[in-house]
């Protein structure tokens, strides 16, 4: 009859028995690759449910509950969320497919019982636990807040998360050449971290915002003029800013992009300029954060007294008129004197950058307030101006 619309019977999902359906899923490379976590339980002793995939639009389906997961039937310890570890919630993208995500609850405090995040690159074959939230676990990797560093354990209860997301292009971050400390603090992290080579960055195919929508650069003070013919790279990374790229630099030396044929770094964005080689004698100089932006930083911080105190500052007159120019820590002295900015953020709205982004930060920034909170931060920041799109 018009005006009213048939609906189909669904079909059962798992074993036959519909009260197994619970989650449904495509992962996207594939579109007949569906994935299924329904509820879990035990027969005879015997795991059943958990998660399951399907190639063929759910017609069939067979276990992903590859090696590595819990499949246990009973508490390890008191301190258990249940009998049966339950998988809650499960991630998967486009960009990646095959890397999949699962939460599940726990079956006893300590790993291997304990509530996690499993993660499985190769299509549920095999998983691995990656997250460890108790500092009395031998590989504990989440940082400390007031509760565990007050009482030297965790209290979580071995719960799933109460909702998880994932960015369904998971992109990569682009690195340029070379690679140092911050590039690796990125791929610890867990992060998808692709080296450029300078060929890479002239080809535009390549080297784009689609590709890697933040571009760090985390080497010292050489670079190359040279990708695949001389002076394409320059025109490469200012042509990929354009698209709407962004460079981060977090220098392992005092001054990105100096030394090849001439020093390029305001050309590609950074509005980094000449200070000093020593500081003033006798100046007490105090860095001043936005804490407003960098939610983790003290509200000041002294400059370093001893190791490398080659001073290279950002600059308002070190990027092109009409950009816009947010100065995130600057230096001054006792007297109020201001000796220029340790970080800063530039949206490009001059060609040849006019639609990029680029944030520069000294290279002992990390000293003053810790690698961790310095990188996690900015990767905030910069998440948060990736989702805002900038003005023309």
């Amino acid at each position: 009859m018009a005006g009213k619309r048939g609906r189909r019977k669904p079909r059962p999902a798992v074993e036959g028995d519909s009260r197994f359906r619970r989650r449904l899923g495509r992962s996207g490379a594939d579109p007949h690759a569906l994935l299924l976590y329904p509820q879990q339980g035990d027969e005879n002793g015997v795991f059943r449910g958990g998660l399951y995939r399907s190639g063929d639009w759910g017609e069939t389906w067979e276990s992903a509950m590859g090696q590595g997961l819990n499949p246990e039937t009973k508490k390890a310890d008191q301190w258990a969320c249940g009998f049966i570890s339950q998988y809650n919630q499960l991630l998967a993208t486009d960009a990646k497919p095959l890397t999949l995500y699962a939460f599940n609850t726990s079956t006893g405090f300590h790993p291997p019982h304990s509530d996690t995040v499993y993660r499985s690159d190769d299509g549920s074959e095999t998983w691995r636990a990656t997250y460890f939230q108790d500092p009395r676990f031998q590989s504990y990797n989440v940082a400390l807040d007031w509760e565990t560093a007050s009482f030297g354990q965790c209290f979580k209860g071995g719960e799933t998360p109460f909702g998880v997301a994932i960015c369904n292009a998971d992109p990569t971050v682009g690195v340029l050449p070379d690679l140092w400390g911050a590039a690796f603090w990125l791929i610890d992290a867990g992060l998808h971290v692709k080296e450029l080579s300078w060929a890479d960055v002239a080809d535009p195919a390549v080297f784009s915002p689609r590709n890697f929508p933040l571009l760090g650069q985390t080497g010292g003070e050489h670079y190359s003029s040279t990708g695949k013919f001389a002076g394409d790279v320059v025109p490469a990374i200012q042509h990929y800013l354009a698209r709407g790229g962004f460079l981060i630099s977090l220098p392992d030396g005092p001054f990105p992009f100096y030394y090849d044929t001439v020093p390029v770094a305001n050309q590609v964005g950074l509005p980094v300029k000449q200070g000093w080689e020593l500081p003033p004698d006798g100046a007490q100089l105090t860095f001043q954060f936005d804490t407003n932006a960098f939610l983790d930083f003290p509200a000041k911080g002294r400059f370093p007294s001893n190791g490398d105190l080659r001073w290279r500052p950002a600059g308002r007159d070190a990027t092109n008129p009409g950009d816009t120019y947010v100065p995130l820590a600057w230096l001054t002295d006792a007297s109020g004197r201001s000796y220029g900015e340790a970080m800063a953020y530039v949206e490009h709205r001059t060609p040849p950058l006019q639609g990029g982004r680029s944030l520069y930060v000294w290279m002992r920034m990390s000293d003053m307030v810790g690698q961790d909170w310095l990188l996690e931060d900015v990767l905030k920041f910069a998440a948060a101006k990736i989702g805002a799109p900038a003005k023309h």
